[in-house]
């Protein structure tokens, strides 16, 4: 697709929605919205995007509860939206541990892997912390989250 095509598809779209005040789920929403047109989304393999933080661990715990704060959010507007369900995402969070494992056993860095290992299960916590505590105690009204008119009007005002 050229490029002047994916543009004017992502300002279609209104881009990213500025509901997600912080980072956490706004990209999925935005894979989301695009699949919902029937857009193919294509995989390039030659693609990287890295995200390289350096973090302490209060700093990758906060992170992850952010992540799942979002992941919450997106999964409400998921709903209202009819476009999938919480069930169909859980299965990468099952796999993964053990995907994981035997990769890393392949590469023969078992011991590596128990640190790894453990740091999936932080991240595990840490995300259905945030996923949780959203629930409770949420980040923003809901008025403002579930209004789609608020939401394109503000992605049109912030060009």
């Amino acid at each position: 697709m050229p490029p002047d095509r994916r543009r004017s598809r992502l300002l279609e779209l209104g881009g990213f929605d500025t509901a997600y005040r912080r980072a956490g789920a706004e990209d999925r929403d935005f894979c989301d919205r695009w699949r919902m047109r029937g857009w193919p989304i294509v995989w390039r393999p030659e693609a990287r995007v890295e995200h390289r933080h350096g973090q302490s661990f209060r700093q990758f715990v906060d992170l992850y509860i952010r992540y799942g704060r979002g992941a919450y959010r997106y999964q409400a507007i998921r709903k209202e939206r009819g476009s999938g369900t919480m069930r169909e995402d859980l299965g990468f969070h099952k796999t993964l541990p053990r995907r994981v494992w035997r990769h890393l056993k392949q590469q023969g860095g078992v011991g590596a892997g128990i640190a790894t290992i453990a740091a999936l299960g932080i991240w595990q916590v840490a995300n259905a912390a945030g996923f949780v505590l959203e629930a409770v105690m949420p980040s923003q009204p809901r008025s403002r989250l579930f209004d789609p008119a608020a939401a394109v009007h503000r992605d049109q005002s912030s060009r």
